[in-house]
């Protein structure tokens, strides 16, 4: 009896953590020791989603679902599942497709207390139809100039022209995806109107086959005392001194057009250089961004950027590497920090295979820029993104 008394005790001294319940029970009044007991509405594991601990009738109040106990017993692991039309302000919600899902299907998520800064996007699973792949040309204009080389034109592959998938964010965006991200994960700041979450789901187009589609993505708040939470404006983020990390839709197996994808690496202590490479991944193709010659990597200004009066002089794509040198004893500068073509390369014009680049830049971070077309002279069938792997040193 002692040993219960004791651990009602230390519920009712327990402080929230979390985003807070408006629950009446927590008012403050004189109650009975059987009605005091508190516990924080903090992240629990449910049968088979992670959920918010709540009391039983707070949890059916909310909409959730009852995943099994929390807080001793005292509490339910209550989960939280989104169709299509949804608002909800809870912390660690899924939203979930269903075979009916076609035209636009979006969901709302509010902040679940003032204190949430961004919100973390895990694809558990993410397919819709991928980008288009069809090669007919088409000439468009840059600043007004035709954008071609030597009379060749464009082509519109790579656009997400059937499906889409799009964050709104609060300063900015992050880029409009499709196709198969299952595994990746993505950040946006959160809202103070609240975020949506927008699915646009087109109909087949000539030359396309639809995807069989179907999403569960985990929305995590975080708050802007985190410990996790990452620099503004990463539309990814990892931690530990070495990881996989790559472009949207390259499981799918083509390169996304308009992407602005700015990937975040957490300096850990101890450590000072960030080295990128492709090394020990998989078969070839883990570093294949648009560039004007099929079989060369470029390690210069032919990436990332056009020419005079805004023709293009190799194609916009390309990944920056700030600062990068060469993973040598003496750490050469590279003469440019833009990468594109089949190679990851040291070296201007490069047809052998991808090497190690390094920076001390710091914060850590990698952008991948892309633009709305692909060079008609580069087969989109074989620009597929990047895989790469990223490992920190000591200086």
């Amino acid at each position: 009896m002692m040993h219960f008394i004791l651990l009602l005790l230390y519920f009712v001294h327990l402080q929230d953590v979390s985003c807070q319940s408006n629950s009446t029970a927590r008012d403050g009044k004189a109650l009975s020791v059987f009605q005091v007991v508190r516990f924080p509405n903090v992240a629990c594991v449910g049968s088979s989603l992670n959920g918010t601990c709540y009391t039983s009738s707070e949890c059916t109040n909310k909409g959730g679902t009852n995943s099994g106990s929390c807080a001793s017993g005292f509490g339910v692991c209550c989960t939280f599942t989104l169709g299509c039309g949804s608002t909800i302000a809870e912390n660690c919600t899924y939203f979930q497709s269903s075979s009916q899902a076609s035209g636009q299907c979006s969901v709302s998520i509010c902040k679940c207390s003032t204190d949430i800064c961004q919100l973390r996007l895990d694809f558990s699973s993410f397919v819709i139809t991928g980008p288009n792949t069809l090669t007919a040309t088409a000439v468009f204009a840059l600043n007004g100039v035709s954008n071609q080389v030597a009379g060749v034109g464009v082509n519109l592959a790579t656009q997400c022209l059937t499906d889409s998938f799009s964050v709104t964010g609060y300063t900015s965006s992050p880029p409009v995806i499709c196709g198969t991200n299952t595994g990746y994960h993505m950040y946006v700041d959160a809202n103070p109107n609240c975020n949506t979450l927008m699915f646009q789901l087109g109909n087949a187009a000539v030359g396309t086959t639809l995807a069989t589609r179907q999403w569960n993505i985990k929305v995590t708040q975080v708050s802007c005392f985190s410990t996790s939470l990452p620099p503004q404006g990463c539309t990814q983020y990892y931690t530990g001194t070495s990881n996989y990390f790559n472009s949207y839709n390259y499981a799918g197996g083509a390169q996304l057009a308009n992407q602005r994808q700015n990937i975040c690496m957490r300096r850990e202590r101890g450590y000072c250089r960030l080295c990128v490479t492709t090394s020990g991944i998989s078969a070839a193709g883990d570093f294949s961004v648009s560039g004007k010659l099929a079989n060369s990597g470029y390690a210069n200004s032919k990436c990332c950027g056009y020419g005079a009066a805004g023709v293009a002089t190799s194609g916009f794509d390309c990944i920056i590497i700030p600062n990068a040198v060469k993973n040598t004893p003496t750490a050469t500068q590279l003469p440019n920090n833009h990468f594109c073509g089949r190679y990851l390369v040291t070296v201007a014009n490069a047809a052998t295979g991808s090497k190690t680049v390094c920076t001390t830049q710091q914060p850590f971070n990698i952008q991948f820029l892309t633009d709305a077309y692909t060079m008609a002279t580069d087969p989109a069938a074989s620009i597929r993104g990047f895989k790469l792997i990223y490992f920190e040193t000591t200086c």
